[in-house]
């Protein structure tokens, strides 16, 4: 009996260590007031603190059935790169694999919805009428009706900076190890019942805040791009969850060795 306790004591640790990495990660700290000000100032009315209820886990999301990924952009405040920021999706496994959603030549309350194939093997993200199964057979027919196919239905969010000619500068990912700083660049606030509104609608619990900081040495102000995102659901990392399945495997292993004994 004292082994079994010793192993639900063990299982209690990994699962209690597994929050901390998940779902209860420690918040970014947020600079300045800009993002809390222009959250919470008309035409914004959120309930929210920028600091204390950022949503623990926002590296990985899926859509719901709907099968869109509605967005407003909100504002970019703070950046010099409002002209040549890059807003959109990448495929988790293959973080070059991309569907851009807005361009520098949006401006805040601008939309975009875009759509994953629905009922179909194929992970094909676009817009509009263009995301069939005809014209998401593969991944060359897909590119040529401005499609992607993504290795998984989940999918990441990104911002690339480019220069005047369209040239890439630099792609922060919403996952942070995909930071050539492995910097977080994002943070996510969720509405829900008592979280106020948003664009003058009540802020729903389907939808997502999700705020940028552009530069590569962090300022720390998440504002420099921020958007309303719809529909979508976030997923938990898979190598999280890998290590919390080696974690407990190994516990098991030890204590069952120990008991033959």
């Amino acid at each position: 009996m004292k082994n079994l306790a010793g192993l639900n004591k063990w299982v209690a640790l990994a699962v209690a260590g597994f929050g901390l990495v998940s779902g209860g990660a420690m918040a970014t700290p947020i600079t300045g007031t800009g993002l809390q000000s222009a959250l919470t100032t008309l035409p914004q009315a959120a309930i929210i603190n920028v600091n204390t209820d950022q949503l623990g886990a926002d590296a990985f999301w899926v859509v719901g059935g709907t099968g869109l990924i509605s967005n407003v952009l909100m504002f970019e405040l703070t950046t010099p790169n409002a002209a040549y920021n890059s807003f959109g999706i990448f495929d988790r496994n293959v973080p070059g694999s991309k569907l851009e959603i807005f361009n520098g030549a949006n401006v805040a309350g601008d939309t975009e919805t875009a759509k994953k194939l629905l009922l179909s093997a194929n992970n094909c993200f676009g817009f509009g009428m263009s995301v069939t199964a005809a014209k998401c057979s593969d991944a060359t027919t897909a590119a040529a009706n401005g499609n992607v196919l993504f290795s998984t239905p989940a999918f990441g969010f990104y911002l690339s900076t480019k220069d005047a000619q369209g040239n890439v500068l630099q792609t922060l990912y919403s996952y942070d190890s995909y930071n050539t700083d492995l910097a977080d660049h994002m943070v996510a606030f969720q509405g829900g019942a008592g979280k106020g509104s948003l664009n003058g609608a009540p802020w729903l619990a389907n939808e997502f805040v999700l705020a940028w900081e552009d530069q590569a040495a962090a300022t720390g102000d998440f504002d420099d791009f921020v958007v309303l995102v719809e529909s979508v659901t976030p997923v938990s990392e898979p190598a999280t969850l890998s290590l919390l399945g080696m974690g407990l495997l190994a516990f098991g292993l030890r204590n069952r060795k120990k008991l033959r004994a």
